[in-house]
């Protein structure tokens, strides 16, 4: 049986227990009390502030850095322009060489006097490519024609490369190994071409050939290249012919009766059939010096009587109809001329003795 005395101490000791625990839950509200009084001081101080200074400054907003805008790369001419004025072949020539100190044959006056002069500038035309190293290759499966062997040619050219419309068919190309070639009735489509013909010769070499050692480096009647003494764009854009022409006369007046009384002259290595005209491949027309330049000519047709006056026509091939000059196709030589200024010109010209 428990004793009083025992169930005292079990009250004494609950109530200091009791104690401790108000104790300890007093000193944590007088914690919370004190936090609360500092939050209303801050508090307090704000509204003060506030009530002294109603608008305050506030610093913008500060937008978040950006990268500056990167230039994209400057853009890249894919086929930079030839240089206005340049020319095929050596300095030294004949397409090149200016002319002077020479004789004129009269028998040949007549014929030259009869012709109406053109321009071929499409089907029978002649274009002209020039190669570059970003150019894709093409494969052109050529014959065995001109005492070149048959081969198979790799080539980097434009893919834009094609022939004229009419039955010559022809184009040519400067290439990246430093050969102009020419190419007859040229077939096919990019990358792969057949010719029926073709040849080539060094770009910067005389333009001409060899008859004894057929060594002809073109597809014209007379051995040289289409391109040489072709009237091409940047001729125009330069506003000078800084070369020879070529000029082809139809059959009848070809044959060199009269005149060399051969069927062809240096610097031409060969010739086409022709008929008993005085005429013949090979053969200079110049313009006489002192030949005075008639008015009503466009800027064109001054830069062809220059021309003819400088550097001459070289009679290059034989065609049917009319006496021809030939341009590259392109727009700018197309607009060049006027029918009145090349007949002024063909008319004005004469045989230079070469012979």
């Amino acid at each position: 049986m428990a004793t009083v005395g025992s169930d005292l101490d079990q009250v004494i000791a609950a109530l200091q227990q009791a104690d401790a625990a108000s104790a300890s839950t007093a000193a944590a509200l007088a914690t919370r009390v004190a936090q609360d009084e500092s939050r209303i001081a801050s508090l307090e101080q704000a509204v003060a502030a506030l009530q002294a200074n109603p608008n305050p400054p506030v610093d913008p907003p500060v937008d978040p850095p950006v990268d500056p805008p990167v230039d994209p790369d400057p853009p890249v001419d894919p086929d930079p322009p030839v240089t206005a004025g340049a020319r095929l072949f050596a300095d030294s020539s004949p397409w090149n060489t200016t002319k002077s100190g020479l004789s004129f044959v009269s028998a040949a006056d007549k014929a030259l006097q009869a012709n109406t002069y053109g321009l071929n500038n499409d089907a029978y035309s002649h274009p002209i490519y020039v190669a570059k190293s970003s150019d894709p290759v093409a494969t052109f499966n050529c014959p065995d024609t001109w005492g070149k062997g048959a081969r198979t040619l790799k080539l980097n050219c434009p893919t834009s490369i094609k022939p004229t419309s009419g039955t010559d068919g022809v184009c040519s190309l400067i290439a990246l190994d430093g050969n102009l070639y020419d190419f007859y009735q040229l077939n096919g489509s990019f990358p792969n071409f057949k010719p029926n013909a073709w040849n080539y010769g060094p770009a910067d070499g005389s333009g001409w050939g060899e008859s004894k050692n057929w060594t002809n480096p073109g597809t014209t009647g007379a051995g040289c290249s289409q391109a040489a003494g072709t009237i091409r764009d940047i001729d125009i854009a330069a506003g000078v012919i800084p070369h020879a022409v070529c000029i082809a006369f139809d059959w009848q007046y070809v044959g060199g009766k009269g005149t060399s009384g051969t069927t062809f002259v240096a610097p031409a290595a060969h010739y086409d059939d022709g008929g008993n005209g005085p005429l013949c491949e090979g053969m200079l027309l110049l313009i006489p010096p002192g030949t005075k330049m008639p008015g009503g000519l466009s800027a064109g047709d001054k830069m062809l009587w220059t021309c003819l006056s400088t550097y001459g026509a070289y009679i290059t091939d034989v065609t049917s109809g009319w006496a021809m000059f030939y341009g590259d196709r392109s727009n700018a030589v197309g607009s060049a001329f006027t029918s009145n200024g090349l007949n002024a010109c063909g008319h004005a010209v004469r045989v230079a003795k070469t012979w």
